[in-house]
């Protein structure tokens, strides 16, 4: 079968429109399109096509070349396993992946849960991922490499799933689940990352997603922070959040580990301009230093469904964490220079049942937290309502119409 089965599809941008925020029902039906089987890429140069892998473990498109420029743009993927993945001698690549709508599905083996969209380990030189459309999937991993530059911009994601597959067409239930992320960089300092226009919503039992954007021991350098701004995150939990108060979940994530030192760690990271909206963690420094989280919505109401409350989480339980917070998780000495200002902050811990908008923990001299105001200049303390979230999403509809921004893949279903 032709491995570049070609698709040349250029469309005018699409923008978001609509008041509401989008339910199952908006399913991608990418099932009737003419797929051909996994492809390679063992070489440089741009890839068009419609890949379909109906494998738990082979990639719908896996890059093995290495010292090679490689686009990947206008394409459909679809199937349970990772959907672009470069392999782990493959190295010094730079990759542009563009304008694809991919679609992920269960797998058939019990345990398993859907594949990454991009999944890259070690990760390439550099790598751009923009306009992209991408449902049911675990989202996209980089470890390591980016040292020119990571990119990820005006992309729209739906229900990031860390749910184990039952074996047969279906999920397990219960707390089983991978430890998810649309976006996680691990290991990876640059002085180019941006990650900025995406859009994410997460269906309470349709996803099960942990941090939704998270730095883990990477980020930028002191005179090039890394950037990400003017992101919409809806939602980050497990799959039965009205019963299941054994999760935690975040829209995002500044985190780490205890081998860390102060050169490994994140470091460097500027949060600007991005909205949360749900879950039971909206903003949280964990570890690092020289962080600054500045001008960032974030809301939850606590509830799944009218008079429904999502069941309290690990974090609220046992941190007293919600809307903000820092506080060093892994006791690291070089923990510092981390601070939040001028952020809009109404979050509701269920678990409490009061308001939770920020938590400073001790032992940072200079770290802190001011200036954090109610958003859309409601009362201090208001209690945020399901309407009240539906607002927001209206909210980032009109701020990416104001800004000329498309997001998503112009391809049909995107």
């Amino acid at each position: 079968m032709n491995r570049l089965a070609h698709l040349c599809v250029l469309a005018s941008p699409l923008l978001v429109s609509g008041t509401a925020v989008p339910t199952a029902s908006a399913q991608l039906a990418l099932e009737a399109i003419q797929y051909a089987a996994p492809i390679v890429i063992s070489q440089g140069g741009t890839y068009s096509g419609n890949w379909q892998s109906t494998s738990d473990s082979v990639p719908a498109v896996n890059i093995t070349a290495s010292n090679a420029t490689i686009v990947i743009e206008n394409c459909y993927l679809i199937g349970p396993s990772v959907k672009i993945a470069q392999t782990y001698n493959a190295t010094n690549n730079k990759i542009t992946v563009r304008n694809c709508v991919a679609q992920g599905t269960v797998p058939s083996t019990s345990g398993h849960y859907a594949g990454r969209f991009i999944l890259m380990n070690p990760g390439p030189a550099s790598l751009t991922v923009e306009n992209n459309t991408i449902k049911n999937t675990s989202g996209i991993l980089i470890a390591g490499g980016g040292a020119g530059g990571i990119t990820i911009r005006y992309n729209k994601a739906l229900d990031i799933d860390g749910r184990h597959s039952n074996g047969v067409g279906g999920y397990k239930t219960g707390a089983a689940r991978a430890l998810v992320q649309f976006v996680q960089l691990v290991n990876v300092h640059s002085a180019t990352i941006e990650i900025g226009w995406n859009q994410v919503i997460n269906e309470p039992g349709n996803s099960a997603v942990e941090d939704n954007l998270s730095m883990y021991s990477s980020g930028g350098t002191s005179t090039s922070p890394a950037k990400i701004h003017d992101n919409y995150v809806q939602w980050g939990g497990n799959a039965a959040p009205l019963t299941d108060g054994n999760w935690n979940g975040s829209c995002f994530q500044n985190d780490g580990s205890p081998t860390d030192t102060s050169t490994t760690a994140t470091q460097f990271v500027q949060w600007q301009g991005n909205t949360c909206v749900g879950g039971q963690l909206g903003m949280d420094i964990a570890a690092g230093h020289d962080i600054l989280v500045t001008n960032n919505k974030l809301v939850t109401s606590g509830l799944i469904a009218p008079n429904a409350y999502q069941a309290g989480g690990a974090h609220a339980e046992k941190s007293g964490q919600g809307g903000l917070g820092i506080w060093n998780g892994y006791a690291q000495k070089f923990f510092a220079n981390n601070v939040a200002t001028n952020n809009q902050v109404a979050f509701w811990n269920t678990f409490d049942n009061r308001s939770e908008v920020q938590s400073l923990a001790g032992g940072c001299a200079s770290c802190s937290i001011t200036g954090t105001v109610p958003p859309n200049g409601w009362a201090s303390g208001y209690r945020a309502t399901l309407n009240d979230e539906a607002t927001e999403f209206t909210i980032w509809t009109a701020k990416l119409q104001a800004n000329s921004i498309s997001i998503g893949s112009t391809l049909p279903g995107g």
